[in-house]
């Protein structure tokens, strides 16, 4: 989907396909925001006025608050890096937690090679994405 104006007041997502769960992390390229539908993943979480989400499908979903998530990567074997998401939208109507790519690439360096998806910052990975369905999931 291109959009050939955005609007300030609205966050974009371009997930809703209904694919994830509470606990999995799809990593999108459309997203504009971190976007997590488990309340229980929250370590901070405000209820202030936050912007609607407005969706590929062009609908606008509420968010309930914005705060932060951590998120446990496996990073090899037996490695794991713990990814700290600040500024999280809690939308538990939503289809899927989402990791905005373009967040990300903003302090990470991003590498593509075939299904895979990997993240460095300062040389480290920091988490490792794999392709399934067409989704590329944490």
């Amino acid at each position: 989907m291109i959009m050939d104006v955005v609007n300030p007041n609205l966050a974009y997502s371009s997930s809703d396909n209904g694919y994830g769960s509470a606990n999995n992390w799809i990593i999108n390229s459309a997203s504009t925001v971190h976007i997590c539908i488990n309340k229980n993943l929250f370590t901070e979480l405000s209820k202030t006025a936050t912007p609607p989400i407005q969706s590929s499908s062009l609908q606008h979903v509420p968010a309930c608050g914005k705060g932060t998530v951590k998120v446990v990567a496996n990073i090899g074997y037996k490695k794991t890096h713990t990814l700290v998401l600040k500024n999280v939208f809690y939308v538990p109507t939503y289809a899927a937690n989402l990791i905005s790519l373009n967040l990300i690439a903003k302090v990470a360096s991003i590498s593509i090679n075939g299904s895979r998806l990997i993240m460095r910052k300062g040389g480290d990975i920091i988490f490792k994405g794999e392709m399934r369905n067409m989704l590329t999931y944490l």
